[in-house]
């Protein structure tokens, strides 16, 4: 699991290493350092120091880069939500712990694409456990929060519907729309335990947004052809 460091801790770690390497060099005298004297153009020079001038070059040139560096380490290891991740190119996330088999997530997958092609694309997170929210475990047991953040992660690449499952509840998002009536709608959805009862909410969910939007979804399998009953949204994106 990716955890999140704050940039200011990683500046400050190293700006404390490079300056415990200064103090060393300079506290070394010159009893201790292995100095050579050679004469380059009648002059005798001492090699093996670095003057002060030198020295305090090399820590700006290294402050520097710890400060450029700093935040993009944030950003970076800040990167650990697997839902986004996902959904970002398919229609369906779902962890390989959820509990659903491998025909059920089909069975959920063909329903989202048949969704998809009636004119009401939304994608689904069912999400079993902390573990599934990577970095973002803060927001374990809190589906509608957790479906505002997948909503502002995804926004740059889909800026449709977003149903989030989880264990206590559902989550609905679809960035510039309202959400109050898809919240009352998923108010009348049961919600069954393990992963069959997951599953199952998931796709009660689907076909009752879809029906409240006037699109019906026969129930059955998922690639059953769907049935429009009023102007849909558009497919984009």
């Amino acid at each position: 699991m990716i955890r999140r460091l704050s940039s200011p801790v990683v500046t400050i770690a190293a700006l404390l290493s490079v300056s415990a390497v200064v103090c060393q060099a300079q506290s070394q005298t010159p009893s201790t350092r292995h100095v050579r004297e050679v004469t380059w153009n009648g002059q005798a020079r001492q090699l093996g120091r670095v003057s002060s001038t030198e020295t305090m070059r090399l820590v700006l040139v290294l402050l520097l880069g710890v400060i450029a560096i700093g935040p993009m380490t944030g950003v970076a290891l800040a990167d650990g939500d697997p839902g986004s991740d996902v959904l970002v190119y398919q229609d369906l996330f779902v962890a390989g712990d959820a509990g659903l088999s491998v025909s059920q997530q089909t069975q959920l997958s063909d329903l989202l694409k048949t969704a998809t092609r009636a004119g009401f694309p939304i994608r689904v997170a069912i999400i079993s456990g902390p573990s599934d929210l990577g970095a973002v475990t803060a927001l374990w047991g809190k589906p509608e929060a957790y479906a505002k953040f997948l909503g502002y992660e995804l926004s740059l690449a889909y800026r449709q519907r977003l149903l989030v499952v989880m264990p206590n509840g559902f989550g609905f998002n679809w960035p510039g729309h309202a959400t109050a009536a898809a919240t009352h709608t998923l108010s009348g959805v049961a919600l069954g335990s393990g992963g069959t009862g997951l599953f199952a909410a998931a796709q009660s969910a689907v076909r009752a947004l879809a029906a409240a939007s006037g699109v019906k979804l026969a129930p059955g399998s998922g690639g059953s052809t769907p049935t429009s009953t009023a102007g849909s949204a558009p497919n984009s994106r």
